[in-house]
């Protein structure tokens, strides 16, 4: 029986998602239609797995595309390919890129979303069921960002917005033998909750734990456009010894 690893903040293990110029339909289903379907659906997958655990996402995708080519209806596939994007994603962020550069692969988090829900419908009375929903709540909710039409719009960036969302308190971990920072995609709603938290880069569980708490007690006051509050992303920095 499948164990799921958690990829968003519920288990606090990663971040998120992955690259256009890399991961483009036409390029991947290209390389994919190279692969062999000699292996079993499982053997891609136990491969694409330890691929994950190494980091090494773009493997471990390609090996998750493979097992659902070998059989459309094998559920961990679909896992693997929603916490695979979430890897690249988040391997991208940290050579440097920033919120704004990433506009281009929220359109990809709809297809990691994708994913999760097909694992979702496939695998119903999965222990991490509960869980997973959450995730996949937080997916779309990111996803939100690619729609063209703002009347369907929940969810706006930060240069979308008339007023842009403003902090009033915000509590700072202190961690004195830690060096580096914490940083995490948040969205700030319309009605003052911090949500959908996701680790881009972070140090040890327990700094991450206790940033992602201070984060979730954040005041604010939501953003506004068109002279109503809207929910906004924004990125938060936690630093640590950092000069």
């Amino acid at each position: 029986m499948l164990n799921p690893r958690i990829i968003f903040v519920c288990r606090l293990t990663a971040g998120l998602l992955f690259s256009a110029c890399l991961f483009s339909s036409g390029s991947t289903a290209q390389i994919y239609a190279q692969q062999p379907l000699s292996q079993s659906a499982q053997q891609h997958y136990d491969s694409g797995w330890k691929h994950l655990q190494q980091h090494s996402y773009p493997k471990a995708l390609q090996e998750a595309e493979a097992a659902s080519k070998v059989d459309p209806d094998f559920a961990p596939a679909f896992l693997l390919k929603s916490q695979a994007l979430v890897g690249i994603f988040k391997k991208q962020y940290n050579t440097g890129a920033g919120l704004s550069d990433l506009d281009p692969s929220f359109m990809l988090l709809k297809q990691a979303a994708d994913d999760l829900r097909r694992y979702i419908e496939l695998s119903p009375a999965t222990a991490d069921a509960k869980a997973l929903r959450e995730q996949l709540e937080s997916l779309r909710a990111y996803a939100n960002l690619t729609d063209q039409d703002d009347a369907s719009r929940t969810v706006f960036r930060p240069k979308e917005t008339t007023i842009k969302a403003h902090i009033l308190s915000r509590a700072s971990p202190k961690y004195g033998d830690i060096n580096g920072a914490v940083i995490l995609l948040a969205v700030f709603t319309a009605d003052k909750q911090v949500n959908h938290i996701i680790v881009l880069r972070s140090l040890s569980d327990d700094v991450m734990k206790a940033c992602v708490d201070a984060a979730r007690n954040t005041k604010f006051e939501p953003a506004i456009k068109d002279g109503r509050a809207v929910s906004t992303v924004i990125q938060m920095e936690f630093h640590f010894n950092e000069h």
